[in-house]
């Protein structure tokens, strides 16, 4: 931490970027957190077992001081995968809040759960395993048709972003 007034300007910042943080999170934590035991039969003898944390209601969530990123929305879709193939019944979401990127000091992604959870979790896994055994193809790799096609699949899960503008004193447009 700087000494003095500059130490006081950089605290006085973060302090502002975590009350951003805690703003976009705060009305999707409410009441206790649950974590959820899953067993997930995915054939072929392969099961996913583990524990789904942070899901409230029908929402998991994270928030993190750390930069929003696709690693946090990866989680989070698994998490939300696994907690769908489950069986948990409703409309799930996933939520992953960040800091945001440049002036945007709190952003917000939201996922919902998609029909064909235990389908997309047995893709995963086969490529986990098939990366285990060779690499794997790399996007550069792939025709742009299938590149486009892909992004706008993977734009189609991802409901809202909301982002905060950075700073204190800033206002949000």
């Amino acid at each position: 931490m700087p000494p003095y007034n500059l130490g006081a300007s950089v605290l006085g910042n973060v302090e502002w970027v975590v009350d951003q943080l805690a703003g976009l999170a705060l009305p999707h934590l409410e009441g206790d957190s649950e974590a959820v035991d899953v067993d997930i039969d995915l054939g072929d003898g392969r099961r996913l077992t583990g524990t789904v944390t942070g899901v409230h209601g029908n929402s998991v969530v994270r928030a993190s001081y750390s930069s929003l990123a696709p690693k946090h929305r990866m989680t989070a879709w698994i998490n939300l995968l696994a907690l769908k193939a489950h069986g948990r019944p409703g409309a799930l979401d996933a939520v992953s809040i960040g800091r945001g990127r440049g002036k945007i000091a709190a952003a917000r992604s939201v996922l919902d759960a998609p029909g064909n959870a235990v389908e997309i979790l047995q893709q995963l896994v086969d490529l986990r395993e098939r990366g285990l055994q060779r690499p794997l193809p790399m996007w550069p790799l792939l025709q742009p048709n299938m590149r486009a096609d892909a992004l706008v699949a993977s734009r189609s899960t991802m409901r809202q972003t909301v982002r905060t503008p950075s700073g204190p004193g800033s206002t949000a447009r």
